[in-house]
């Protein structure tokens, strides 16, 4: 599975390594988002809003240990209510 690896401002992304009749390619980059930064009213799309609602919860509950299963269910049960209160859980 393909993973975005975030880095602050920004995630690396890898698309691996493809096999062509040439030879095999590797493609790869950074993409610049500020998701670390910013605010849910700058989001341009609803994977940003999600992602600013998210960490936002995380940044509450900082001090949460995801180790501990009270704490991790808190923690999904606060981004739960948290994505529902902002209508992304609505169908």
């Amino acid at each position: 599975m393909k993973r975005n690896i975030r880095k602050k401002h920004g995630y690396s992304w890898d698309e691996g390594e493809i096999h062509t009749g040439f030879g095999s390619r590797r493609t790869s980059g950074f993409f610049v988002d500020h998701l670390d930064t910013k605010t849910l009213d700058q989001a341009s799309d609803l994977y940003e809003e999600v992602f600013i609602m998210v960490r936002t919860v995380l940044e509450v509950n900082a001090s949460y240990c995801l180790d501990n299963d009270d704490e991790r269910l808190q923690c999904c049960q606060d981004i739960a209510d948290k994505l529902r209160t902002h209508g992304v859980t609505r169908r």
